[in-house]
Protein backbone atom coordinates (compact mmCIF):
# COMPACT_ATOMS: atom_id res chain seq x y z
CA UNK A 1 0.00 0.00 0.00
CA UNK A 2 1.62 2.98 -1.26
CA UNK A 3 0.74 6.29 1.12
CA UNK A 4 0.06 9.56 -0.58
CA UNK A 5 2.13 12.27 1.41
CA UNK A 6 0.79 14.80 -0.99
CA UNK A 7 -2.91 14.13 0.43
CA UNK A 8 -1.88 13.69 4.06
CA UNK A 9 -0.09 17.25 3.73
CA UNK A 10 -3.06 18.72 2.32
CA UNK A 11 -5.43 17.15 5.23
CA UNK A 12 -2.97 18.80 7.98
CA UNK A 13 -2.82 21.92 6.17
CA UNK A 14 -6.70 21.89 5.59
CA UNK A 15 -6.87 21.40 9.64
CA UNK A 16 -4.41 23.77 10.74
CA UNK A 17 -6.09 26.96 8.95
CA UNK A 18 -9.73 25.60 10.28
CA UNK A 19 -7.79 25.28 14.05
CA UNK A 20 -6.41 28.77 13.47
CA UNK A 21 -9.65 30.08 12.30
CA UNK A 22 -11.67 29.06 14.92
CA UNK A 23 -9.18 30.27 17.52
CA UNK A 24 -9.29 34.15 15.48
CA UNK A 25 -13.36 34.50 15.80
CA UNK A 26 -12.97 33.10 19.55
CA UNK A 27 -10.46 35.97 20.18
CA UNK A 28 -12.36 38.84 18.27
CA UNK A 29 -15.60 38.27 20.08
CA UNK A 30 -13.55 39.33 23.64
CA UNK A 31 -10.73 41.08 21.90
CA UNK A 32 -12.53 44.74 23.13
CA UNK A 33 -13.46 43.75 26.74
CA UNK A 34 -11.16 44.12 30.09
CA UNK A 35 -12.62 43.55 33.64
CA UNK A 36 -12.72 45.63 36.46
CA UNK A 37 -12.63 43.90 39.79
CA UNK A 38 -14.02 45.65 43.10
CA UNK A 39 -11.62 42.80 45.01
CA UNK A 40 -9.06 45.00 46.42
CA UNK A 41 -11.89 47.74 46.46
CA UNK A 42 -11.71 49.77 49.93
CA UNK A 43 -13.69 52.25 50.61
CA UNK A 44 -13.55 54.82 53.58
CA UNK A 45 -14.89 57.93 54.89
CA UNK A 46 -12.54 60.81 55.83
CA UNK A 47 -14.54 61.48 59.41
CA UNK A 48 -12.01 64.38 60.74
CA UNK A 49 -15.07 66.83 59.34
CA UNK A 50 -17.27 67.70 62.49
CA UNK A 51 -20.89 67.78 61.58
CA UNK A 52 -24.28 68.13 63.30
CA UNK A 53 -25.58 64.91 61.62
CA UNK A 54 -25.12 61.68 64.07
CA UNK A 55 -23.61 60.45 61.14
CA UNK A 56 -21.56 61.55 58.36
CA UNK A 57 -22.31 58.17 56.08
CA UNK A 58 -23.93 55.05 56.37
CA UNK A 59 -20.71 52.86 54.56
CA UNK A 60 -22.88 51.21 51.76
CA UNK A 61 -21.94 53.78 49.19
CA UNK A 62 -23.68 54.27 46.06
CA UNK A 63 -21.88 53.49 43.24
CA UNK A 64 -21.61 54.87 39.45
CA UNK A 65 -19.59 54.23 36.70
CA UNK A 66 -19.76 56.21 33.36
CA UNK A 67 -17.82 56.53 30.42
CA UNK A 68 -16.18 58.96 28.88
CA UNK A 69 -19.83 60.45 26.94
CA UNK A 70 -21.08 60.63 30.66
CA UNK A 71 -23.58 57.71 30.22
CA UNK A 72 -23.82 55.53 33.30
CA UNK A 73 -22.87 52.17 32.38
CA UNK A 74 -23.17 50.42 35.63
CA UNK A 75 -25.01 51.60 38.69
CA UNK A 76 -25.19 49.61 41.98
CA UNK A 77 -24.50 49.59 45.90
CA UNK A 78 -20.96 49.02 47.30
CA UNK A 79 -22.09 45.76 49.15
CA UNK A 80 -23.71 44.58 46.29
CA UNK A 81 -20.44 45.12 44.14
CA UNK A 82 -17.96 43.87 47.18
CA UNK A 83 -15.28 41.12 46.03
CA UNK A 84 -17.22 40.61 42.44
CA UNK A 85 -16.12 41.87 38.91
CA UNK A 86 -17.46 42.92 36.01
CA UNK A 87 -16.82 43.17 32.13
CA UNK A 88 -16.30 47.00 30.50
CA UNK A 89 -15.66 47.41 26.99
CA UNK A 90 -11.89 49.12 26.63
CA UNK A 91 -11.97 52.84 27.09
CA UNK A 92 -11.84 55.64 29.77
CA UNK A 93 -14.50 55.58 32.55
CA UNK A 94 -15.62 57.62 36.07
CA UNK A 95 -15.98 55.80 39.07
CA UNK A 96 -18.05 57.66 41.60
CA UNK A 97 -19.20 56.48 45.20
CA UNK A 98 -21.58 59.02 47.08
CA UNK A 99 -23.11 58.30 50.28
CA UNK A 100 -26.50 59.47 48.22
CA UNK A 101 -27.92 57.52 45.28
CA UNK A 102 -29.60 60.63 44.33
CA UNK A 103 -28.01 63.82 42.39
CA UNK A 104 -26.23 66.35 44.94
CA UNK A 105 -28.72 68.13 46.71
CA UNK A 106 -28.26 71.35 48.05
CA UNK A 107 -26.50 71.91 50.67
CA UNK A 108 -28.07 70.74 53.89
CA UNK A 109 -27.16 71.26 57.53
CA UNK A 110 -28.35 67.68 59.34
CA UNK A 111 -27.26 65.32 55.82
CA UNK A 112 -23.79 66.05 54.88
CA UNK A 113 -23.13 64.09 51.46
CA UNK A 114 -19.77 61.67 51.65
CA UNK A 115 -18.20 60.72 48.33
CA UNK A 116 -15.02 60.18 45.86
CA UNK A 117 -14.43 60.11 41.88
CA UNK A 118 -11.98 58.18 40.51
CA UNK A 119 -11.15 58.05 36.63
CA UNK A 120 -9.69 54.61 35.55
CA UNK A 121 -8.85 53.02 31.98
CA UNK A 122 -10.23 49.24 30.72
CA UNK A 123 -7.73 47.61 28.37
CA UNK A 124 -8.13 44.48 26.56
CA UNK A 125 -7.77 41.61 28.04
CA UNK A 126 -6.66 43.18 31.37
CA UNK A 127 -7.99 43.43 34.65
CA UNK A 128 -8.13 46.87 36.26
CA UNK A 129 -8.32 47.29 40.06
CA UNK A 130 -9.27 50.53 41.98
CA UNK A 131 -7.55 50.02 45.00
CA UNK A 132 -8.42 52.00 48.52
CA UNK A 133 -10.66 55.27 48.13
CA UNK A 134 -11.47 57.51 50.82
CA UNK A 135 -14.90 59.82 50.67
CA UNK A 136 -14.33 63.13 51.31
CA UNK A 137 -17.16 65.54 51.87
CA UNK A 138 -19.15 66.87 48.70
CA UNK A 139 -20.67 70.03 49.66
CA UNK A 140 -19.63 73.09 51.09
CA UNK A 141 -18.95 73.62 55.08
CA UNK A 142 -19.21 76.62 57.15
CA UNK A 143 -18.00 77.16 60.34
CA UNK A 144 -19.20 80.44 62.28
CA UNK A 145 -16.91 80.98 65.50
CA UNK A 146 -17.65 84.03 67.62
CA UNK A 147 -16.90 85.85 70.94
CA UNK A 148 -19.02 85.76 74.02
CA UNK A 149 -19.38 89.65 73.62
CA UNK A 150 -20.85 89.57 70.14
CA UNK A 151 -24.23 87.84 71.72
CA UNK A 152 -24.39 90.98 74.10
Amino acid sequence: MKIDMRKYFAILCAAAVMLTSCGKLESNRTADEGVLSFGSLDLTCDTEVITRASSPASGDYYIFISDKGGRTVYSGSYSEIRGGSITLPSGSYLFEARSTGEELPPSTFDGPIFGVSESFTITAGNTTSLGSLTCTLLQAMVTVDYAEDFLE
